[in-house]
């Protein structure tokens, strides 16, 4: 490659970096409030969690580590909040050491929506963290024995399992699946999880094994519209119009790109 020709694609390359900030520049300073329309699976999701009943024990898997954070994060505290609305006792447990403070940080995000107060949920009362119990996910029988040694005056006994997965642990669903198998009350799995973890998880919805599915990150928007005034808007679904712009942009680069490589071939 020629000096000129270098030089040529060095120009190129930087006038698509400033065309990309400048984008993302645009959509932070002059934002755009997309009308979100819960989808089919969002209202399925709800609808099912809102038909569990009120106060009832459920186990919440953390399934991922902070490579997933900025996705599952999310997810994960939007559902949460749908399980302390419904005064639901939740069992943290996660199957990664690296991950075992990761429900601290949510439930102090948490706490900080205007519809929670400093004294509910409470750690103990409302909520308890197993952290990391090896095989823990694989062991989900025993984990209400474990729960019970730990705090005798919670209610240990769950009867569902919301697990938040990334891809990093895809072979999650099938230890939730053939852990529960023996139990008496076999309890519903309602997988959370990121986009690329859908294509391992969609063969147990098909069978029934997973009770309800909530796929990727643009489920927190929906989410949030089922829940109406419940809590307040977070930050994820106040920057989609960034990530829709992002995506816009990148989208007519892949198209111009291809027309003026179309172009430079009739030439030749």
């Amino acid at each position: 490659m020629t000096k000129s020709n270098n030089w040529s694609k060095s120009l190129s390359d930087k006038i698509i970096y400033l065309v990309f900030a400048f984008v993302i520049t645009v959509a932070i300073f002059f934002k755009y409030d997309f009308i979100v329309v819960p989808g089919k699976k969002s209202i399925d999701f709800y609808q099912k969690t809102e038909k569990l009943k009120n106060k009832e024990t459920v186990l919440v898997t953390i399934s991922y580590n902070y490579s997933a954070f900025a996705e599952m994060m999310p997810l994960t505290e939007v559902v949460l909040k749908h399980l302390f609305i419904k005064h639901m006792k939740v069992i943290f447990v996660t199957s990664m050491p690296e991950s075992s403070d990761i429900y601290g940080v949510i439930m102090k995000h948490l706490l900080s929506d205007s519809h929670f107060s400093k004294t509910f949920p409470q750690e103990g009362t409302d909520y308890i963290n197993l952290g990391y119990i090896p095989g823990g996910i694989a062991s989900v029988g025993a984990i209400n024995k474990i729960c019970k040694s730990m705090n005798s005056n919670f209610s240990c006994n769950f009867k569902s399992v919301f697990d938040f997965s990334s891809n990093n642990f895809a072979e999650n669903p099938y230890s939730l699946y053939f852990s529960t198998l023996f139990l008496k009350n076999k309890p519903k799995i309602f997988e959370i999880c990121s986009a690329d973890t859908i294509a391992e998880v969609y063969p147990f919805i098909s069978s029934k094994n997973i009770y309800a599915i909530l796929p990727g990150f643009k489920m927190v928007g929906e989410y949030e519209i089922l829940l109406k005034n419940k809590i307040d808007k977070s930050n994820a679904s106040q920057t989609m119009n960034i990530v829709f712009f992002a995506f816009l942009f990148i989208i007519l680069s892949v198209f111009v790109g291809n027309i003026a490589e179309f172009i430079r071939r009739r030439k030749k």
